[in-house]
């Protein structure tokens, strides 16, 4: 019995990952109890593409935030970063997905570089094929994400409108 019940959650996990390679499609991830609001504000999101200048201009006006670290794990909503002009990565991550209301934003946990010792968060967003890091934290404009090291902005959980992902 428990191998049917194994091979049928194999089936299921092969049925539904998505075409990327490295991704698997989770219930539930470590920082669970303190990403709710990121999963409600992606669900919301409007099915809507973002232009390059738009995500230019907003990645720069979250960049112009401060950096102050807020609580360790629960991302500050956007209205409160951008009233006072501080937040954290997941703040100004969170800031930057609500400001540009496009749906195919994914918010992403991991490490800023191999090894680090503190966990990021930043931005993935597509367009016209091209995947693209937006981190109002560390950088001021978007950047392609193949332009990066393997060694650079390596992620190891992310949401997206309707999922959560393993990497």
């Amino acid at each position: 019995m428990k191998t049917i019940i194994r091979i049928a959650a194999l089936a299921l996990t092969l049925s539904i990952a998505p075409a990327s390679p490295g991704l698997t499609r989770v219930t539930s991830t470590p920082y669970e109890p303190h990403v709710q609001r990121v999963r409600i504000t992606l669900a919301s999101l409007p099915e809507k593409r973002a232009t390059l200048a738009e995500v230019e201009r907003l990645t720069r006006i979250g960049y112009g935030f401060r950096y102050r670290r807020s609580h360790p794990y629960i991302p500050r909503p956007a209205d409160e970063v951008e009233l006072t002009g501080y937040g954290d990565c997941k703040d100004k991550a969170l800031w930057l997905a609500t400001r540009l209301g496009d749906d195919s934003v994914r918010f992403v946990i991991g490490k800023l570089s191999r090894g680090a010792r503190e966990s990021h968060a930043w931005l993935e967003w597509q367009s016209g094929g091209v995947t693209w890091i937006l981190d109002p934290t560390i950088r001021s404009i978007p950047r392609q994400k193949r332009t990066f090291s393997e060694n650079e902005y390596i992620p190891l959980w992310s949401y997206t409108k309707d999922a959560a992902w393993r990497h």
